[in-house]
């Protein structure tokens, strides 16, 4: 069933050396996908923290580092990989260490991903996740949201379920393409072929709260749910919560902000 799934994929992608090198990738991150879930599961990665602070100020456990060097070290065997940038290593890191495939600057791939969002929440054994966004070519400063090729959100809970999502760029019928792959002891299998969202909502996931307390808006919005009586799903990961609403297909995800309380940029993940 491993090659199984490789075959579904590459089915859904227009037949090209890029997309080749696509599926080569996205080979190698299910591997460390894998391996994260098995290292979370069997308890090797510590939760406590390390001593340092990424640049959002927030303080690294080892588990954030542990992971960090599993998903860089998948992009560095790639080999289709220019450049690889994280919440732990917020900078653009050279991945490709051994150029055998010749890549030119506009082939391959550039990723930004967060190794592992909801840390802070593991030790309470809620579910945690992945998040990856990978654009064509060398080079992430600058890029467009629109541009991404392929994303994808690991969920790290009872069971192990990454959410791929391909753009129109690439897919054979040219339109976006968005499936849930889940994790078993022989191999992985596709367990739906598409999501698709209601207009109508029932579930609200109010991400960083916190700053209700400055922003008037962000109070009156939340004072709306209420009175609406829509039904607060907020787990602290977002993650989780995005999964949610895919799964339960209606809901909304805010991350609002005010002058004491950032929010934290996600759009490159």
């Amino acid at each position: 069933m491993h090659h199984q799934i490789f075959s579904q994929l590459d089915n859904l992608l227009i037949s090209n050396e890029n997309n080749k090198r696509l599926i080569i990738l996205i080979d190698k991150l299910f591997l460390s996908f894998r391996g994260i879930s098995d290292a979370l599961r069997n308890n090797e990665c510590s939760c406590t923290t390390i001593g340092t602070h990424n640049n959002f100020g927030e303080s690294q456990l080892d588990i954030d580092i542990r992971t960090d060097e599993m998903i860089f070290k998948a992009l560095k065997e790639s080999n289709v990989v220019h450049i690889g940038s994280s919440e732990e290593s917020p900078i653009e890191i050279d991945c490709l260490e051994e150029n055998k495939w010749d890549l030119k600057e506009n082939e391959g791939f550039s990723m930004g991903f967060d190794p592992l969002d909801g840390s802070s929440i593991v030790g309470c054994n809620f579910a945690i996740g992945t998040i990856c966004g990978l654009w064509p070519g060398k080079g992430l400063i600058g890029q467009k949201c629109k541009d991404l090729v392929c994303s994808m959100m690991v969920v790290y809970g009872p069971k192990t379920v990454i959410v791929v999502s391909l753009n129109d760029t690439i897919t054979r019928n040219k339109q976006k393409k968005c499936i849930e792959i889940t994790m078993e002891d022989n191999g992985w299998y596709m367990t739906n072929h598409g999501f698709l969202i209601d207009k109508k909502e029932k579930y609200y996931s109010p991400g960083n709260l916190a700053a209700i307390v400055e922003n008037n808006d962000y109070k009156r919005v939340h004072d709306f749910w209420l009175n609406n009586k829509y039904k607060l799903r907020y787990s602290g990961g977002l993650v989780p919560d995005v999964y949610h609403i895919l799964i339960k297909k209606t809901g909304i995800f805010t991350n609002f902000s005010s002058d004491k309380h950032k929010a934290k940029l996600r759009l490159i993940y």
